[in-house]
């Protein structure tokens, strides 16, 4: 068997309506958003054949400088602003390097844009970062480690602005069935315990626990806080 291997990376422009591209997408982008002009505004009127022709000596020009620099490049290994890891580092370390090669102001106008995006740009939070925060919240006001299932769904569906108490628009509140399994993805699973009336109950844990007999054993929650949340984002 021969292995072939084909250049397949290609820059991308997609263009949505805010908040209903899937973070499959954003999380891997750069979100730029848009805003519909004032009454009072006016805009020149785009015409492809025109934009075309005007940008052809732009991209000319670009094209023979990225090929001077090409090895440069794809060698570097720029600096980032503290705290731009995993996914946007990936993202966002070509660019710096191309502004790290072109010089000038662009280095320093290249991490400025790459921390306002990254950094101070609110990112979509998935039903299950949301769940995690909630959960925090909720541990945090009972000072406790561990909470009955039944007492968690209570406190979540009561919690101001969030979606638990009412998921699809028609009052389905969130369930021991649903918590448990968006719970699962993050290696948290119920487990049984002793409440303060010495009754067994089932609930969750922030600590990890062993299998047993009749239990798996799972990561508990502080495990998925340390992971997904930030420091302050079960207080938001």
């Amino acid at each position: 068997m021969k292995v072939e291997r084909f250049p397949v990376f290609a820059p991308v422009a997609l263009g949505g309506i805010a908040g209903n591209m899937p973070a499959t997408i954003t999380t891997r982008a750069i979100t730029i958003h848009m805003r519909r002009r004032r009454s009072d505004q006016t805009v020149e009127q785009f015409r492809q054949r025109r934009a075309e022709r005007d940008a052809r000596p732009i991209r000319q020009a670009l094209s023979t400088w990225m090929a001077s620099v090409a090895d440069q490049v794809a060698e570097a290994a720029p600096g980032l602003p503290a705290g731009v890891v995993d996914r946007p580092a990936e993202i966002w370390e070509p660019l710096v390097a191309i502004a790290d090669a072109a010089g000038g102001g662009w280095p320093e106008r290249a991490r400025q844009a790459c921390a306002h995006f990254v950094l101070r740009s609110a990112q979509p939070v998935t039903n299950g970062v949301r769940l995690l925060a909630d959960l925090r919240t909720i541990y945090d006001r009972h000072h406790a480690t561990r909470l009955p299932t039944k007492a968690l769904l209570a406190d979540l569906t009561e919690l101001d602005d969030a979606p638990w108490a009412d998921l699809d628009g028609r009052g389905k509140q969130l369930d021991g069935r649903r918590l448990a399994a968006e719970l699962a993805r993050y290696g948290i699973a119920p487990i049984a315990f002793k409440d303060d009336t010495d009754t067994t109950v089932k609930g969750y844990v922030t600590y990890a626990t062993t299998q047993t007999k009749s239990q798996k054993a799972q990561v508990g929650l502080a495990d998925a806080w340390d992971r997904y949340l930030s420091a302050a984002e079960g207080d938001a």
